[in-house]
C-alpha cells in the first residue's frame, strides 16, 4: 500500500507552552482532559481565558473547524477534531494537524490516527522521559500515512460516522436526561422554607455507606478475569466510569447503579456504578437503604458545599474521612416525595442506563471495524 508523508498533506502547528490565567467565561482553553478516549470532546472539561489572553495564545495557530487536534506530551494518543463555531485556543501538550490537500479526506486521517496499526507506530516513536513521555512534534510531519483512493476514504468515513452519530445523540440523550432529573430534584426539595413534616439525619440515615480498599496490585489485570476496578475520579466519565483494569481479588465492592463518590481529590466527584465492581481507596460506594438510590444521589450532587469544604482548605491532596461522610448532615424529606421523585427519576435512569449500553455496544462495533476497515479486511460495495 502506498504511504505518504504527513508534511505532503498537512501542516503540523505545536501550541503555546504555558497556561494562562482562567476566568470563568471567554473563550475556550481546550485542554488534554478536555479530549476523551474515544475522540470526543467533554464540554464539561472546557476551561476559559480572556479576550485578550486568547489573542496570545493563538500567535502561532488559531484553531479552525476540522482541524484535527493531538496530546504529544504526558498523556499521549489523545485526538479529537475541532467542531464548527469553535472559539478558542489549544493547551498545553496539544498539537494541531490542518489538512491542506484534496488527497486526503480529513476524517478519514483523524480515524486512521486512532487505529490500532498507528497507535503501535506511535508507542515505538514515544521518547521516554524522566518526567513524562512525549511524541517529538518536529518529527511528526515526517511520519507517513496510507494513501488510498480518496472514494474508498469517503466510504470508510461514511460507516464510522453513522456510528459516531448514534454515539453522539445517545450522549445528547442522556444529558438531558440528567438535567431533567436535576430539574425534578430542585422543584421537589430546594424549597426556601423546610416543611414541619421533614426532619434533619445525617447521610447514613437514608444510606449505606462502603469506603474503597485497593486490592493487591499482583490481582490486576486487563484481560476481563474478575471484576471492573476503578481505583478513583480518574475512571470517571461524564455518568459511568470506564473500564481500564480488573482484579481477581476484589476488597470491597459497589452494586450495580450505587453512587461512586471520590472521596480524594478532587472529593464530591460522582458517578453511577454501570456494573458490580471493585472500589479502590478514591472512592466510596453509596446505597440508598430504602429504594431511594437516585434520591440519594442527587441529594449528594446538590449538596456539593460539604466536599468544596474540603476542596478549598488549601491542601493539596484533599480527602475525606469515614466520619465525615458518614455524619454529613442532610434534611431528609417525607417518604411519600421521596418516593415521588424515586418513582419518576429512576424511569429516567432506566433510561440513561439503556442508552449507556447501547453506546457501548456501538463502540466495540466501532473499535471491531476500524482496524479492519483501515487494513483492508473489510471492505464497502460501492
Amino acid at each position: 500500500m502506498k504511504r505518504i508523508m504527513i508534511n505532503e498533506i498537512c501542516k503540523v502547528y505545536d501550541g503555546p507552552h504555558a497556561t494562562p490565567n482562567k476566568t470563568e467565561y471567554g473563550p475556550i482553553y481546550l485542554g488534554i482532559d478536555a479530549i476523551t478516549e474515544d475522540g470526543m470532546l467533554d464540554a464539561t472539561q472546557f476551561a476559559h481565558l480572556s479576550e485578550e489572553d486568547y489573542i496570545k495564545w493563538t500567535k502561532r495557530v488559531i484553531p479552525q473547524e476540522n482541524d484535527i487536534v493531538f496530546s504529544y506530551e504526558a498523556t499521549l494518543g489523545r485526538y479529537t477534531m475541532i467542531p464548527k463555531g469553535f472559539h478558542g485556543c489549544l493547551g498545553r501538550r496539544l498539537a494541531i494537524i490542518r489538512n491542506v490537500s484534496n488527497k486526503i479526506n480529513t476524517r478519514w486521517l483523524y480515524y486512521y490516527f486512532r487505529s490500532p496499526e498507528w497507535t503501535s507506530f506511535i508507542r515505538n516513536q514515544t521518547v521516554k522521559g524522566s518526567t513524562v513521555d512525549r511524541i517529538s512534534v518536529e518529527d511528526f510531519p515526517k511520519y507517513t500515512v496510507p494513501l488510498i483512493p480518496i472514494g474508498k476514504q469517503n466510504r470508510i468515513v461514511d460507516v464510522l460516522d453513522k456510528i459516531d452519530r448514534r454515539i453522539a445523540n445517545n450522549k445528547k440523550i442522556n444529558d438531558y436526561l440528567c438535567s431533567q432529573i436535576q430539574l425534578l430534584f430542585s422543584y421537589l426539595f430546594n424549597l426556601s422554607s423546610i416543611p414541619k413534616s421533614w426532619t434533619k439525619g445525617v447521610l447514613t440515615d437514608i444510606a449505606n455507606i462502603t469506603m474503597g480498599q485497593s486490592p493487591s496490585g499482583d490481582s490486576y489485570n486487563i484481560l476481563g478475569n474478575g471484576y471492573p476496578f476503578y481505583q478513583g475520579s480518574t475512571d470517571f466519565g461524564a455518568i459511568f466510569p470506564t473500564i481500564r483494569v480488573y482484579t481477581n481479588k476484589p476488597s470491597r465492592f459497589a452494586s450495580v447503579f450505587d453512587t461512586l463518590l471520590s472521596v480524594r481529590a478532587p472529593v464530591g466527584s460522582l458517578n453511577i456504578a454501570y456494573e458490580n465492581c471493585c472500589i479502590g481507596r478514591g472512592l466510596a460506594s453509596v446505597h440508598g437503604k430504602y429504594n431511594n438510590n437516585t434520591f440519594v444521589r442527587y441529594l449528594l450532587k446538590n449538596n456539593r458545599w460539604y466536599f468544596d469544604n474540603i476542596n478549598n482548605s488549601g491542601t493539596t491532596f484533599g480527602s475525606i474521612t469515614k466520619n465525615y461522610l458518614f455524619d454529613m448532615p442532610i434534611v431528609i424529606p417525607s417518604s411519600k416525595l421521596v418516593a415521588t421523585f424515586e418513582q419518576k427519576a429512576n424511569l429516567m435512569e432506566q433510561q440513561i442506563y439503556k442508552n449507556e449500553q447501547q453506546t457501548r455496544e456501538l463502540q466495540n462495533l466501532h473499535n471491531w471495524l476500524l482496524p479492519m476497515l483501515m487494513n483492508g479486511q473489510a471492505t464497502i460495495e460501492n
